[in-house]
């Protein structure tokens, strides 16, 4: 049972959601070396909760609560495009079983507790992430960074124009001065590649930004091993021994394996 203000207490007085979300993330997520997920996946008692709430939805309302739930805007102008500009009544059950909101002031709809939020994300299968991910694309034809991020959510097979269009997006992001999701961006539009020697480039830029933006290192050495493998060229091979000279410079000053790697792969052109 809920309390008033939103948390699930447990019989010895703890929230339930502090016990049950830590079980679902990594060690590493746990102890904040690698970043939480943009959703919570939710625990067995957590996920029969709000399940029954969301269960009882209608499956139109739970499509919308879906959209908006993976937009996370509250914007109610994207949920009135989907829904025959707002002329339905559709978010009307998931308000009145208090849900969801709009908030009076921002005149955005707000989820009752992030919680709700998470557990209609978890609930819906791939296939409806998927669509909700391409419906969202569409609806973002003027926005080309939320188009491209929910075009690369819905794409599960390589494919060349998505690739193109998320490394377009991480220079704009990385022109706006947020390396980190440049270089995530980055990583997916590689994944996406059809081409080996995009997905090289696309690999080997990435590496680069993560060591002379960010200063991480760490990832250098696996990130330029995957470019050479996608595309093991000569051009392929030097612009990668151009970043691991200057990782090495960077990172241990090892001027002479520095040059070797250069000259090398020099020579192989």
């Amino acid at each position: 049972m809920a309390s008033a203000d939103g948390w699930l207490p447990n019989p010895q007085g703890i929230p339930l959601a502090l016990l049950e979300l830590p079980r679902e993330l990594s060690d590493d997520q746990r102890s904040g070396v690698e970043a939480l997920p943009t959703t919570m996946r939710l625990g067995r008692e957590l996920r029969t909760i709000f399940a029954a709430r969301v269960a009882t939805l209608s499956e139109p309302t739970r499509r919308l609560l879906l959209l908006a739930a993976l937009d996370g805007s509250g914007d109610l102008r994207i949920l009135h495009q989907v829904d025959g500009a707002g002329e339905s009544d559709t978010l009307g059950s998931a308000e009145r079983a208090r849900l969801v909101s709009v908030d009076a002031d921002s005149h955005r709809l707000v989820f009752a507790h992030p919680l709700i939020r998470a557990a209609v994300v978890d609930l819906a299968t791939a296939s409806e992430h998927r669509a909700a991910h391409k419906t969202l694309a569409d609806v973002f034809d003027d926005d080309p960074d939320q188009r491209v991020k929910h075009l690369a959510a819905a794409t599960t097979e390589p494919d060349a124009a998505v690739a193109t269009l998320l490394e377009q997006a991480a220079y704009r992001v990385l022109r706006r001065g947020d390396p980190v999701a440049a270089v995530t961006t980055l990583l997916r539009s590689a994944e996406l590649s059809t081409a080996g020697a995009d997905r090289a480039r696309r690999l080997t830029e990435a590496a680069w930004i993560g060591a002379d933006v960010t200063g991480a290192l760490g990832d250098v050495a696996s990130l330029l091993s995957r470019a050479r493998r996608a595309d093991p060229s000569p051009e392929s091979s030097l612009a990668t021994a151009v970043l691991a000279a200057f990782v090495l410079l960077n990172g241990d000053g090892d001027v002479d394996t520095a040059h070797r790697l250069v000259v090398t792969a020099l020579q192989g052109t």
